[in-house]
Protein backbone atom coordinates (compact mmCIF):
# COMPACT_ATOMS: atom_id res chain seq x y z
CA UNK A 1 0.00 0.00 0.00
CA UNK A 2 1.17 3.47 -0.44
CA UNK A 3 0.22 6.82 1.18
CA UNK A 4 1.34 10.39 -0.50
CA UNK A 5 1.12 14.08 1.05
CA UNK A 6 2.37 17.18 -0.49
CA UNK A 7 3.21 20.28 1.33
CA UNK A 8 4.63 23.46 -0.31
CA UNK A 9 8.50 21.50 -0.44
CA UNK A 10 8.12 18.40 -1.64
CA UNK A 11 6.02 15.27 -2.27
CA UNK A 12 6.88 11.92 0.12
CA UNK A 13 5.71 8.50 -0.47
CA UNK A 14 5.74 5.89 1.66
CA UNK A 15 5.46 2.38 0.56
CA UNK A 16 4.76 -0.78 2.87
CA UNK A 17 6.09 -3.69 1.12
CA UNK A 18 4.17 -7.00 2.75
CA UNK A 19 6.14 -9.43 0.90
CA UNK A 20 9.57 -8.68 2.29
CA UNK A 21 8.66 -6.50 5.29
CA UNK A 22 10.13 -3.47 4.48
CA UNK A 23 9.12 0.26 4.68
CA UNK A 24 10.63 2.61 2.21
CA UNK A 25 10.21 6.28 1.84
CA UNK A 26 11.01 7.85 -1.43
CA UNK A 27 11.18 11.65 -1.75
CA UNK A 28 12.66 13.97 -4.61
CA UNK A 29 15.44 16.42 -4.06
CA UNK A 30 14.06 19.86 -2.48
CA UNK A 31 16.69 22.05 -3.54
CA UNK A 32 14.62 23.76 -6.17
CA UNK A 33 12.19 24.91 -3.82
CA UNK A 34 15.61 26.85 -1.94
CA UNK A 35 15.59 24.32 0.63
CA UNK A 36 19.21 23.47 2.70
CA UNK A 37 18.29 20.33 3.82
CA UNK A 38 15.35 17.32 3.48
CA UNK A 39 14.14 14.86 5.80
CA UNK A 40 11.68 11.99 5.57
CA UNK A 41 10.14 10.48 8.06
CA UNK A 42 7.36 8.35 10.14
CA UNK A 43 6.29 7.98 13.19
CA UNK A 44 3.39 6.82 15.75
CA UNK A 45 0.56 8.98 16.42
CA UNK A 46 2.04 9.82 20.11
CA UNK A 47 5.30 11.11 18.48
CA UNK A 48 7.26 8.11 20.22
CA UNK A 49 8.52 5.93 18.02
CA UNK A 50 9.71 5.84 14.42
CA UNK A 51 11.66 6.34 11.30
CA UNK A 52 13.75 9.32 9.99
CA UNK A 53 16.56 10.59 6.87
CA UNK A 54 17.86 13.44 6.55
CA UNK A 55 19.26 13.65 3.39
CA UNK A 56 21.41 17.30 2.39
CA UNK A 57 20.64 18.16 -0.95
CA UNK A 58 22.99 18.40 -4.12
CA UNK A 59 21.90 21.22 -6.64
CA UNK A 60 21.34 19.44 -9.66
CA UNK A 61 20.20 15.88 -8.18
CA UNK A 62 16.20 14.86 -9.27
CA UNK A 63 16.77 11.42 -8.15
CA UNK A 64 14.34 9.11 -5.89
CA UNK A 65 16.02 8.48 -2.60
CA UNK A 66 15.62 6.20 -0.14
CA UNK A 67 15.56 4.30 3.62
CA UNK A 68 14.69 1.40 4.27
CA UNK A 69 13.07 -0.27 7.84
CA UNK A 70 13.57 -4.03 8.30
CA UNK A 71 12.33 -6.53 10.57
CA UNK A 72 14.41 -9.65 8.56
CA UNK A 73 16.20 -12.51 10.76
CA UNK A 74 19.89 -13.15 10.56
CA UNK A 75 18.83 -16.58 9.09
CA UNK A 76 17.23 -14.42 5.87
CA UNK A 77 20.78 -13.20 5.11
CA UNK A 78 22.60 -14.27 2.11
CA UNK A 79 26.27 -14.09 1.77
CA UNK A 80 28.18 -13.42 -0.93
CA UNK A 81 32.27 -13.83 -1.25
CA UNK A 82 35.40 -12.11 -2.22
CA UNK A 83 37.43 -15.29 -1.73
CA UNK A 84 40.86 -14.23 -1.93
CA UNK A 85 42.35 -10.71 -0.62
CA UNK A 86 45.54 -9.55 -1.53
CA UNK A 87 46.78 -5.90 -0.08
CA UNK A 88 50.25 -5.68 0.78
CA UNK A 89 51.82 -3.20 -0.99
CA UNK A 90 53.05 -5.32 -3.91
CA UNK A 91 49.98 -6.83 -4.35
CA UNK A 92 46.47 -4.93 -4.44
CA UNK A 93 42.53 -6.25 -4.54
CA UNK A 94 39.52 -4.15 -5.99
CA UNK A 95 36.40 -5.30 -5.15
CA UNK A 96 32.42 -4.08 -6.77
CA UNK A 97 28.97 -5.04 -6.84
CA UNK A 98 26.51 -4.07 -8.80
CA UNK A 99 22.95 -3.64 -7.67
CA UNK A 100 21.05 -4.87 -10.87
CA UNK A 101 17.92 -4.57 -9.96
CA UNK A 102 16.07 -1.72 -11.40
CA UNK A 103 13.36 -0.69 -9.34
CA UNK A 104 15.13 -2.08 -5.52
CA UNK A 105 17.85 -0.79 -3.59
CA UNK A 106 20.60 -2.99 -2.13
CA UNK A 107 20.97 -2.92 1.34
CA UNK A 108 24.02 -4.37 2.63
CA UNK A 109 27.23 -5.34 5.38
CA UNK A 110 30.59 -5.82 3.72
CA UNK A 111 32.57 -7.94 6.93
CA UNK A 112 36.59 -8.77 6.45
CA UNK A 113 37.78 -11.64 7.91
CA UNK A 114 41.59 -13.00 8.94
CA UNK A 115 43.05 -16.03 7.47
CA UNK A 116 41.54 -17.96 10.70
CA UNK A 117 37.90 -16.51 10.10
CA UNK A 118 38.80 -14.00 12.64
CA UNK A 119 36.22 -10.82 11.84
CA UNK A 120 38.22 -7.57 11.33
CA UNK A 121 37.29 -4.58 12.80
CA UNK A 122 35.97 -2.04 9.97
CA UNK A 123 32.13 -3.43 9.18
CA UNK A 124 31.02 -1.42 6.42
CA UNK A 125 26.83 -0.88 5.72
CA UNK A 126 26.20 0.02 2.61
CA UNK A 127 22.69 0.83 0.39
CA UNK A 128 22.51 1.30 -2.94
CA UNK A 129 20.14 2.82 -5.31
CA UNK A 130 18.75 0.80 -8.11
CA UNK A 131 21.00 0.29 -10.60
CA UNK A 132 23.72 1.85 -8.54
CA UNK A 133 27.60 0.92 -8.42
CA UNK A 134 29.90 0.68 -5.75
CA UNK A 135 33.84 -0.30 -6.66
CA UNK A 136 36.98 0.03 -3.56
CA UNK A 137 40.27 -0.30 -3.47
CA UNK A 138 40.80 -2.67 -0.35
CA UNK A 139 43.47 -0.19 0.78
CA UNK A 140 42.04 2.36 0.85
CA UNK A 141 38.59 1.28 2.21
CA UNK A 142 39.17 -0.86 4.72
CA UNK A 143 41.67 -0.97 7.94
CA UNK A 144 44.17 -3.53 8.70
CA UNK A 145 44.05 -4.69 5.23
CA UNK A 146 47.23 -6.49 4.98
CA UNK A 147 45.70 -9.03 7.57
CA UNK A 148 42.49 -9.35 5.44
CA UNK A 149 41.99 -12.70 4.09
CA UNK A 150 38.33 -12.37 2.53
CA UNK A 151 35.38 -10.42 2.32
CA UNK A 152 31.89 -11.13 2.87
CA UNK A 153 29.17 -8.89 1.80
CA UNK A 154 25.93 -9.84 3.44
CA UNK A 155 22.55 -8.90 2.21
CA UNK A 156 19.29 -9.96 1.62
CA UNK A 157 19.05 -9.97 -2.10
CA UNK A 158 19.28 -13.63 -3.53
CA UNK A 159 21.12 -12.97 -6.35
CA UNK A 160 24.73 -10.21 -6.91
CA UNK A 161 26.73 -8.90 -9.44
CA UNK A 162 30.04 -8.49 -8.53
CA UNK A 163 33.74 -8.96 -9.00
CA UNK A 164 36.98 -9.41 -7.41
CA UNK A 165 40.11 -8.31 -9.22
CA UNK A 166 43.96 -9.22 -7.82
CA UNK A 167 46.86 -7.52 -9.48
CA UNK A 168 50.46 -6.84 -9.26
CA UNK A 169 52.65 -4.22 -11.17
CA UNK A 170 52.50 -7.39 -13.90
CA UNK A 171 49.59 -9.44 -13.98
CA UNK A 172 46.00 -9.38 -12.86
CA UNK A 173 42.33 -11.63 -12.85
CA UNK A 174 38.71 -10.64 -12.06
CA UNK A 175 36.82 -13.09 -10.97
CA UNK A 176 32.75 -13.06 -10.18
CA UNK A 177 31.35 -12.72 -6.76
CA UNK A 178 31.00 -16.44 -5.19
CA UNK A 179 27.73 -17.42 -3.43
CA UNK A 180 27.79 -19.86 -0.89
CA UNK A 181 25.69 -21.91 -2.73
CA UNK A 182 28.27 -25.45 -3.25
CA UNK A 183 26.05 -28.63 -1.88
CA UNK A 184 27.74 -31.80 -3.89
CA UNK A 185 31.01 -32.21 -5.02
CA UNK A 186 33.23 -29.23 -6.41
CA UNK A 187 35.05 -29.47 -9.95
CA UNK A 188 38.96 -28.11 -10.34
CA UNK A 189 38.91 -27.89 -14.51
CA UNK A 190 42.63 -26.78 -14.40
CA UNK A 191 45.79 -27.49 -12.26
CA UNK A 192 48.97 -26.39 -14.23
CA UNK A 193 52.20 -27.56 -11.19
CA UNK A 194 55.58 -27.93 -13.25
CA UNK A 195 58.56 -25.26 -13.54
CA UNK A 196 56.91 -22.66 -15.10
CA UNK A 197 53.49 -22.63 -13.34
CA UNK A 198 51.93 -22.97 -9.74
CA UNK A 199 48.14 -23.59 -9.02
CA UNK A 200 46.64 -22.32 -5.68
CA UNK A 201 43.44 -23.80 -4.04
CA UNK A 202 41.76 -21.09 -2.07
CA UNK A 203 38.89 -22.36 0.11
CA UNK A 204 37.09 -21.18 3.05
CA UNK A 205 35.08 -22.71 4.98
CA UNK A 206 31.28 -21.42 5.77
CA UNK A 207 30.31 -24.04 8.36
CA UNK A 208 30.02 -23.38 11.86
CA UNK A 209 31.93 -26.89 12.31
CA UNK A 210 35.95 -27.86 11.45
CA UNK A 211 35.73 -29.57 7.79
CA UNK A 212 37.76 -32.14 6.52
CA UNK A 213 38.57 -31.72 2.86
CA UNK A 214 38.93 -34.61 0.00
CA UNK A 215 41.09 -33.38 -2.60
CA UNK A 216 40.76 -36.32 -5.34
CA UNK A 217 43.45 -35.60 -8.58
CA UNK A 218 42.96 -36.99 -12.01
CA UNK A 219 46.47 -39.01 -11.31
CA UNK A 220 44.29 -40.96 -8.57
CA UNK A 221 46.59 -39.04 -5.65
CA UNK A 222 44.25 -38.13 -2.76
CA UNK A 223 45.09 -35.35 -0.23
CA UNK A 224 43.16 -33.84 2.64
CA UNK A 225 42.67 -30.46 4.04
CA UNK A 226 41.11 -29.76 7.64
CA UNK A 227 39.35 -26.15 7.85
CA UNK A 228 38.08 -24.50 11.23
CA UNK A 229 34.88 -22.74 10.70
CA UNK A 230 35.22 -19.67 9.07
CA UNK A 231 38.94 -20.19 8.20
CA UNK A 232 40.32 -19.74 4.52
CA UNK A 233 43.62 -21.42 3.08
CA UNK A 234 45.34 -20.95 0.10
CA UNK A 235 47.12 -24.14 -0.43
CA UNK A 236 49.38 -24.29 -3.29
CA UNK A 237 48.58 -27.74 -5.04
CA UNK A 238 53.13 -28.50 -4.54
CA UNK A 239 52.35 -28.27 -1.03
CA UNK A 240 50.42 -30.92 -0.39
CA UNK A 241 53.09 -33.18 -2.51
CA UNK A 242 56.70 -31.67 -0.20
CA UNK A 243 56.29 -28.70 -2.39
CA UNK A 244 57.68 -30.57 -5.67
CA UNK A 245 56.00 -29.65 -8.76
CA UNK A 246 53.24 -32.13 -9.92
CA UNK A 247 53.20 -32.09 -13.63
CA UNK A 248 50.80 -34.93 -14.52
CA UNK A 249 47.76 -33.06 -12.28
CA UNK A 250 45.77 -31.56 -14.73
CA UNK A 251 42.29 -31.34 -12.40
CA UNK A 252 40.60 -32.55 -9.25
CA UNK A 253 37.51 -33.02 -7.88
CA UNK A 254 36.55 -31.54 -3.97
CA UNK A 255 34.21 -34.15 -2.73
CA UNK A 256 31.50 -32.92 -0.38
CA UNK A 257 31.71 -29.70 -0.45
CA UNK A 258 28.50 -28.69 1.54
CA UNK A 259 29.87 -24.53 2.59
CA UNK A 260 33.01 -24.47 0.74
CA UNK A 261 33.49 -21.37 -1.15
CA UNK A 262 36.71 -22.24 -3.45
CA UNK A 263 38.87 -20.43 -6.08
CA UNK A 264 41.22 -21.86 -8.62
CA UNK A 265 44.67 -19.96 -9.12
CA UNK A 266 47.24 -20.66 -11.89
CA UNK A 267 50.15 -18.33 -11.94
CA UNK A 268 53.40 -18.00 -14.24
CA UNK A 269 55.69 -15.25 -14.33
CA UNK A 270 54.18 -12.78 -15.87
CA UNK A 271 50.53 -14.17 -16.58
CA UNK A 272 47.62 -14.85 -14.21
CA UNK A 273 44.62 -16.92 -14.42
CA UNK A 274 41.68 -18.18 -12.40
CA UNK A 275 38.00 -19.48 -11.80
CA UNK A 276 35.69 -19.50 -8.57
CA UNK A 277 35.02 -23.10 -8.21
CA UNK A 278 31.86 -24.40 -7.92
CA UNK A 279 29.39 -27.74 -9.03
CA UNK A 280 28.17 -26.71 -12.13
CA UNK A 281 28.60 -29.20 -15.05
CA UNK A 282 26.76 -29.39 -17.91
CA UNK A 283 25.99 -31.24 -21.53
CA UNK A 284 26.88 -28.05 -23.34
CA UNK A 285 29.61 -24.93 -23.00
CA UNK A 286 29.62 -21.95 -25.03
CA UNK A 287 33.01 -19.67 -25.63
CA UNK A 288 31.48 -16.52 -26.96
CA UNK A 289 35.00 -14.85 -28.26
CA UNK A 290 38.10 -16.43 -30.35
CA UNK A 291 40.69 -14.50 -30.87
CA UNK A 292 43.85 -16.17 -32.65
CA UNK A 293 46.67 -14.09 -34.69
CA UNK A 294 49.76 -13.17 -34.53
CA UNK A 295 49.31 -11.48 -31.29
CA UNK A 296 46.57 -13.11 -29.88
CA UNK A 297 45.85 -16.75 -29.07
CA UNK A 298 42.89 -18.13 -27.65
CA UNK A 299 42.94 -21.66 -25.24
CA UNK A 300 40.35 -23.99 -23.96
CA UNK A 301 39.96 -26.28 -21.15
CA UNK A 302 37.03 -28.70 -20.77
CA UNK A 303 37.24 -31.34 -17.53
CA UNK A 304 35.36 -34.65 -18.26
CA UNK A 305 35.04 -35.43 -13.83
CA UNK A 306 32.43 -38.44 -14.94
CA UNK A 307 34.38 -41.96 -13.82
CA UNK A 308 33.26 -42.85 -17.70
CA UNK A 309 34.68 -41.08 -20.83
CA UNK A 310 32.74 -38.65 -22.44
CA UNK A 311 32.57 -37.93 -26.49
CA UNK A 312 32.98 -33.88 -26.75
CA UNK A 313 31.64 -32.71 -30.14
CA UNK A 314 32.80 -29.13 -31.22
CA UNK A 315 30.37 -26.75 -32.94
CA UNK A 316 32.07 -23.62 -34.85
CA UNK A 317 30.41 -20.75 -36.57
CA UNK A 318 31.78 -17.55 -38.31
CA UNK A 319 31.22 -14.10 -36.93
CA UNK A 320 27.72 -13.71 -39.07
CA UNK A 321 26.66 -17.11 -38.00
CA UNK A 322 27.30 -19.74 -40.79
CA UNK A 323 27.86 -23.44 -39.16
CA UNK A 324 31.36 -24.60 -39.76
CA UNK A 325 31.23 -28.24 -39.76
CA UNK A 326 31.98 -30.08 -36.29
CA UNK A 327 34.87 -31.98 -35.06
CA UNK A 328 34.59 -34.25 -31.91
CA UNK A 329 37.13 -35.77 -29.56
CA UNK A 330 37.04 -38.11 -26.45
CA UNK A 331 38.20 -37.33 -23.31
CA UNK A 332 39.23 -39.56 -20.75
CA UNK A 333 37.30 -40.14 -17.27
CA UNK A 334 38.61 -37.37 -14.21
CA UNK A 335 40.81 -35.89 -16.84
CA UNK A 336 40.92 -32.88 -19.11
CA UNK A 337 41.60 -31.79 -23.17
CA UNK A 338 43.94 -28.16 -22.72
CA UNK A 339 44.84 -26.50 -26.01
CA UNK A 340 45.15 -23.76 -27.95
CA UNK A 341 42.24 -23.28 -30.77
CA UNK A 342 44.86 -23.02 -33.73
CA UNK A 343 46.04 -26.61 -32.95
CA UNK A 344 42.33 -28.04 -33.06
CA UNK A 345 41.84 -28.06 -36.69
CA UNK A 346 38.85 -25.54 -36.58
CA UNK A 347 38.80 -23.19 -39.54
CA UNK A 348 40.36 -19.89 -39.19
CA UNK A 349 36.90 -18.34 -39.75
CA UNK A 350 35.70 -19.44 -36.49
CA UNK A 351 34.38 -16.79 -34.11
CA UNK A 352 32.83 -19.04 -31.44
CA UNK A 353 32.20 -22.31 -30.90
CA UNK A 354 30.02 -24.55 -27.96
CA UNK A 355 30.83 -27.71 -27.37
CA UNK A 356 27.83 -30.71 -26.73
CA UNK A 357 29.04 -33.45 -24.68
CA UNK A 358 27.49 -36.81 -23.53
CA UNK A 359 28.44 -36.57 -20.52
CA UNK A 360 28.27 -32.97 -18.20
CA UNK A 361 31.41 -31.35 -18.50
CA UNK A 362 33.10 -27.92 -17.12
CA UNK A 363 35.22 -25.86 -18.30
CA UNK A 364 37.43 -22.07 -19.11
CA UNK A 365 38.17 -20.04 -21.89
CA UNK A 366 41.61 -18.37 -22.16
CA UNK A 367 43.11 -15.57 -23.67
CA UNK A 368 46.75 -14.61 -24.11
CA UNK A 369 49.39 -13.02 -26.16
CA UNK A 370 52.01 -15.09 -27.83
CA UNK A 371 54.88 -12.29 -26.06
CA UNK A 372 53.49 -14.06 -22.69
CA UNK A 373 53.29 -10.59 -20.95
CA UNK A 374 48.82 -10.98 -20.95
CA UNK A 375 46.66 -13.30 -19.77
CA UNK A 376 42.98 -13.48 -19.29
CA UNK A 377 40.48 -16.81 -18.04
CA UNK A 378 36.63 -16.78 -17.47
CA UNK A 379 34.60 -19.91 -16.39
CA UNK A 380 32.96 -21.64 -19.88
CA UNK A 381 29.28 -20.00 -20.04
CA UNK A 382 26.54 -22.85 -19.58
CA UNK A 383 23.76 -20.47 -19.21
CA UNK A 384 22.12 -17.81 -21.94
CA UNK A 385 20.41 -15.08 -20.58
CA UNK A 386 17.70 -12.11 -21.09
CA UNK A 387 19.42 -9.02 -19.07
CA UNK A 388 22.71 -8.92 -17.79
CA UNK A 389 25.35 -6.52 -16.28
CA UNK A 390 29.33 -6.07 -17.66
CA UNK A 391 30.82 -4.26 -14.37
CA UNK A 392 33.20 -2.43 -15.23
CA UNK A 393 34.22 0.33 -18.25
CA UNK A 394 38.41 0.70 -17.59
CA UNK A 395 39.24 4.09 -17.81
CA UNK A 396 42.71 3.64 -18.21
CA UNK A 397 42.71 0.97 -20.54
CA UNK A 398 40.52 -0.55 -22.50
CA UNK A 399 36.92 -2.72 -22.65
CA UNK A 400 36.09 -4.94 -25.50
CA UNK A 401 32.77 -6.71 -25.30
CA UNK A 402 31.30 -9.67 -27.35
CA UNK A 403 27.68 -11.04 -27.48
CA UNK A 404 26.72 -14.35 -29.11
CA UNK A 405 23.30 -15.32 -29.96
CA UNK A 406 22.72 -18.76 -29.51
CA UNK A 407 19.09 -19.04 -31.22
CA UNK A 408 17.93 -18.96 -34.49
CA UNK A 409 15.66 -15.54 -34.19
CA UNK A 410 17.08 -12.71 -34.52
CA UNK A 411 17.61 -10.53 -31.19
CA UNK A 412 17.20 -6.96 -30.49
CA UNK A 413 19.80 -6.45 -27.74
CA UNK A 414 19.25 -2.86 -25.66
CA UNK A 415 22.69 -1.05 -24.56
CA UNK A 416 22.57 0.80 -21.17
CA UNK A 417 25.44 2.99 -19.79
CA UNK A 418 25.34 3.98 -16.54
CA UNK A 419 27.63 6.01 -14.34
CA UNK A 420 28.29 4.57 -10.55
CA UNK A 421 24.64 6.36 -9.42
CA UNK A 422 22.91 4.80 -11.55
CA UNK A 423 22.45 7.76 -13.86
CA UNK A 424 21.96 6.95 -17.55
CA UNK A 425 24.93 8.23 -19.69
CA UNK A 426 23.63 6.72 -23.21
CA UNK A 427 21.75 3.72 -24.92
CA UNK A 428 21.99 1.91 -27.92
CA UNK A 429 19.87 -0.84 -29.35
CA UNK A 430 22.15 -4.06 -30.97
CA UNK A 431 20.50 -6.34 -33.56
CA UNK A 432 22.50 -9.78 -33.57
CA UNK A 433 21.00 -12.27 -35.84
CA UNK A 434 20.52 -16.06 -34.79
CA UNK A 435 23.98 -17.67 -34.58
CA UNK A 436 25.75 -14.17 -34.74
CA UNK A 437 28.26 -12.88 -32.83
CA UNK A 438 29.11 -8.59 -32.45
CA UNK A 439 32.51 -7.99 -30.92
CA UNK A 440 33.69 -4.20 -30.45
CA UNK A 441 35.34 -1.28 -28.05
CA UNK A 442 32.27 -0.54 -25.50
CA UNK A 443 32.86 3.11 -26.90
CA UNK A 444 32.14 1.74 -30.89
CA UNK A 445 29.00 0.16 -29.64
CA UNK A 446 27.68 4.03 -28.66
CA UNK A 447 26.52 6.52 -30.73
CA UNK A 448 27.53 8.91 -28.38
CA UNK A 449 29.91 9.71 -25.57
CA UNK A 450 29.83 6.96 -22.55
CA UNK A 451 33.37 8.38 -21.18
CA UNK A 452 31.50 9.39 -17.44
CA UNK A 453 29.92 5.83 -17.34
CA UNK A 454 31.01 3.19 -15.23
CA UNK A 455 29.17 -0.23 -16.57
CA UNK A 456 27.06 -1.18 -18.65
CA UNK A 457 23.99 -3.39 -18.65
CA UNK A 458 21.81 -4.66 -21.01
CA UNK A 459 18.26 -6.21 -21.90
CA UNK A 460 17.84 -8.10 -25.01
CA UNK A 461 14.47 -9.59 -26.73
CA UNK A 462 16.36 -13.19 -27.24
CA UNK A 463 18.52 -15.44 -24.58
CA UNK A 464 22.00 -14.11 -25.37
CA UNK A 465 25.53 -14.88 -24.16
CA UNK A 466 28.49 -12.21 -23.04
CA UNK A 467 31.97 -11.60 -22.08
CA UNK A 468 34.21 -8.36 -21.56
CA UNK A 469 38.00 -8.23 -21.74
CA UNK A 470 39.64 -5.46 -19.49
CA UNK A 471 42.84 -4.45 -20.97
CA UNK A 472 45.62 -2.02 -19.67
CA UNK A 473 46.82 0.46 -22.78
CA UNK A 474 50.70 -0.42 -22.43
CA UNK A 475 49.78 -4.18 -22.84
CA UNK A 476 50.65 -5.67 -19.75
CA UNK A 477 47.42 -5.75 -17.92
CA UNK A 478 44.44 -8.32 -19.13
CA UNK A 479 41.45 -10.01 -17.38
CA UNK A 480 38.11 -10.95 -18.45
CA UNK A 481 34.61 -12.14 -16.79
CA UNK A 482 31.23 -13.54 -18.25
CA UNK A 483 27.92 -11.14 -18.48
CA UNK A 484 26.77 -11.06 -14.94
Amino acid sequence: MAHSTTDVMNTFQIILYEKNNEIRINYLDATSFGAEETTAGIQDKGGEDGLQYPQMDIPGTYRNLYVHYSEFTPEDMNAFYFPHIVSNGVWESEICIVNADASESLTGTFKAYDHDGGLITGIKEVMLAPKARMEMTVSEAFPKEEEIAYIKFETYAETLAGYLKLYDEERRVALPVAANENSGDIYVPHIASNEEWKTELVMINTLPETKKIRIEFNTGAVKHVYLKSNECQAVAIRKLFNYAPQPDIRSAVIRDAEGLVALDLFEGEKELGGVILTTAHSGKLYFPHIASNEYWWTGIVAYNPSSSPTEVIFHPFSGDGKPLGYQSMQIQANDNIMAKISDLGMSSDTAWFYLEASRPITGLGLFGTETHTEMASYRAVDESHLTGVFPKLDKEGWTGLAFINPGNQAAVIELKALDDTGVLIASEALAVQGGEKKVALAEDLFSSSIEDAAYIRYESSMEILGIQLNGSSDRMMLDGVPAM
